[in-house]
């Protein structure tokens, strides 16, 4: 599944994903996801990093590799803005 809930609003996205819950019991499932309700009905949890598939406990577990992404999506709208700003600065001179 990619990202399943993605395009709804809470309520039905709380309903889709209860209704997973019931149905991937016992089964294999690859899910591609970053919600965290999502990732909690999940066993194992893995990071595509760098074309390699790691555990996310190597992050420290998925609160820690969460907030890591957190901090990183930060440091890029930063910097976005920053030359976003720069660049408009340099068409006004």
């Amino acid at each position: 599944m990619d990202e399943p809930t993605a395009a709804l609003d809470s309520k039905s996205e709380n309903f889709i994903r209860d209704s997973i819950a019931q149905l991937i019991t016992g089964k294999t499932v690859l899910m591609v996801t970053h919600r965290k309700a999502l990732l909690s009905l999940m066993d194992k949890i893995y990071v595509l990093d760098g074309g390699k598939l790691r555990d996310v406990k190597d992050y420290g577990g998925l609160d820690a590799y969460l907030q890591k992404l957190q901090i990183l999506r930060q440091t890029v709208l930063e910097y976005w803005l920053r030359q976003s700003s720069e660049a408009r600065w340099k068409k006004t001179k």
